[in-house]
């Protein structure tokens, strides 16, 4: 597949971050920082570039979100999308990827916070995408009382890379 994939994850001075787990298409980690008053949970996620090979990273999506036990917020390279309207250039993705992408959100209660801004990931000369951060239904709810974000906004996303939580290039 050539040169695909890869992970690293950087962090202002003032936020402590904590490494849970990491392998080769995640790295898990806790978050503290001013910003919010808890800690919360961050996975960087890098879905396998072979189509063929993705159910095995919506295995470990899965995994993931059943040791949810705080705010968590997954966000990354997919290698997927959810729709054939975030397809740009050439012919159309296969319908089952979509379907088993969206499955494994579903089956994680995973909810796509969306994403507006100057962050995108090239894959090639004739395919752009946005990123994607999802957060489990029930942070989506706890989130009101911090006013971060609220279901399907793109506030959340904003106010992490405001605070350096998130970087944007």
């Amino acid at each position: 597949m050539g040169r695909s994939g890869g992970l690293f994850l950087f962090w202002r001075k003032d936020v402590e971050v904590w490494l849970q787990y990491f392998y080769v298409n995640h790295i898990d980690v806790t978050v503290k920082s001013d910003e919010c008053p808890d800690r919360w949970r961050f996975t960087g996620f890098y879905g396998n570039p072979e189509a063929a090979k993705r159910k095995e990273s919506w295995n470990v999506l899965r995994r993931l979100a059943q040791v949810s036990i705080r705010l968590w917020l997954v966000a990354g390279d997919f290698n997927e999308i959810l729709s054939q309207q975030e397809k740009q250039g050439m012919l159309p993705r296969a319908q089952w990827q979509i379907n088993d992408f969206r499955t494994c959100l579903h089956k994680s209660d995973l909810h796509d916070l969306g994403f507006e801004g100057i962050l995108k990931i090239i894959r090639n000369a004739d395919s752009v995408s946005r990123p994607h951060g999802f957060l489990p239904g029930t942070a989506l709810r706890s989130l009101d009382k911090y006013s971060l974000c609220r279901a399907h906004s793109t506030r959340m996303v904003q106010w992490l890379i405001k605070s350096g939580l998130l970087a944007s290039s």
